[in-house]
């Protein structure tokens, strides 16, 4: 792996060109969300473009990529992606030790080599985004919650959430559980590390976020590429941006639906926290929840697919009934194995296009990004179901050997 990264040519339309390109802005005493067509010809040469127009991560994504605004741009992103990848080796540890999940090495073996073969973690590797990261923290977040370490377990997820808001969802589960500590520790954590952002990076660096680049992405919500399901109550009544129409146009409706499902799954995962008896039961709801927190988001790319290890892991290990086990594995299979553009293509006239917008001219009938455009969305709701409903008959017996 490491020798592939060597000799690949990343692309300057990767996502880490903006972290990096923040953390440059940085050093060098500009703006941290200088327009993208303002600092990419500074760093890369004058006819460097990009089709973005600022950096749309949240400050607390600057702040982790800081370290790297040292180096030149290829020896960054290789130099992120070999931490990436050692976090990733940590969270699989944390899940499948002794005294966790109780993996052998033969079921490690066989979970690193699905990983290494799929569509999300390539993704993440090309793009250099964060998810390993939060990974790490959320796979720390629920072995401290396991050994009923609430504040260190609030505070990992708070530290996730400040990095990439949608992990914020995870606190449903602490007040489902009664786990108050943690939701409190989520909290705190949360607002310090905010708190040390706005003090490196200056203290309106929120409210330019907030203001500026926050609408400036609202847009990607409608996007073909999106797997939540904000997407498909956006494509019913606002419509996919440049593909096709709506049926039926109402923002305001759509706002409200929106709300409707990301309460509704709160709720649903709430609950499924509160009825948990036994640790196999809290471990559960935890899975549910980060589930549910890619469904839930404004916005979820194909390579934040490869959080979804950790609730796969936990619900084969508790959850060993044959139909639910070949569920998760033909679901695995095909939001890890199966590229987008192998169903896409069966639309007719289909035809590659980037970042989810299509070629000028080019649309669709509704009734395809609610099909063939929208498997990944279906694929990723049906995960969650089995989880979080097809799971209440689980086994509690932690300490023993389990093999995949």
């Amino acid at each position: 792996m490491v020798h592939r990264l060597i000799a690949y040519r990343v692309l300057l339309q990767a996502d880490f060109a903006q972290e990096w390109t923040s953390a440059k802005n940085y050093w060098s005493g500009r703006p941290v969300y200088l327009p993208l067509a303002e600092s990419f010809p500074i760093y890369f040469g004058p006819q460097a473009r990009t089709p973005l127009k600022v950096n749309a991560h949240p400050p607390t994504a600057v702040l982790v990529a800081i370290p790297f605004g040292g180096l030149d741009f290829r020896s960054a992103w290789l130099a992120w992606n070999i931490v990436s990848l050692g976090l990733l080796a940590l969270s699989l540890w944390l899940l499948m030790r002794p005294g966790a999940l109780n993996y052998t090495t033969a079921g490690g073996f066989c979970i690193a080599t699905l990983l290494l073969a799929s569509s999300p973690l390539a993704q993440q590797v090309i793009e250099g985004q964060m998810n390993l990261v939060l990974l790490a923290l959320i796979a720390g977040a629920w072995s401290a919650d396991c050994r009923d370490r609430q504040v260190l377990a609030g505070i990992l997820v708070g530290l996730a959430a400040a990095i990439k808001l949608f992990p914020a969802f995870l606190i449903v589960y602490f007040l489902g559980a009664r786990r108050w500590k943690g939701a409190v520790a989520t909290g705190v954590s949360f607002a310090a590390a905010s708190l040390l952002t706005a003090g490196i990076l200056g203290w309106d660096v929120f409210t330019i976020y907030i203001r500026d680049v926050m609408p400036e992405f609202a847009q990607f919500g409608n996007n073909l590429s999106s797997s939540s399901l904000c997407r498909l109550v956006n494509s019913a009544f606002v419509g996919m941006t440049d593909l096709s129409p709506p049926y039926f146009y109402s923002p305001r409706l759509a706002s409200i639906l929106r709300l409707i499902v990301g309460f509704g799954l709160a709720a649903l995962c709430g609950w499924k926290a509160c009825q948990a008896t036994d640790q196999a039961g809290r471990d559960l709801a935890f899975a549910a929840a980060m589930t549910a927190m890619l469904l839930a988001s404004p916005i979820t790319w194909g390579h934040s697919f490869v959080l979804l290890v950790a609730p796969l892991l936990i619900a084969w290990r508790h959850v060993p009934r044959p139909a639910v086990q070949g569920g998760l594995a033909a679901l695995i299979t095909l939001l890890w194995l199966v590229r987008p553009d192998w169903i896409w293509n069966f639309v007719p006239g289909f035809e590659a296009f980037r970042l989810g917008i299509a070629p000028a001219g080019y649309r669709v009938p509704t009734v395809y990004a609610f099909t063939a455009l929208a498997y990944l969305n279906y694929a990723l709701l049906a995960f969650f179901v089995l989880i979080a409903v097809r799971s209440e008959e689980h086994t509690s017996e932690l300490q023993s050997p389990y093999v995949i």
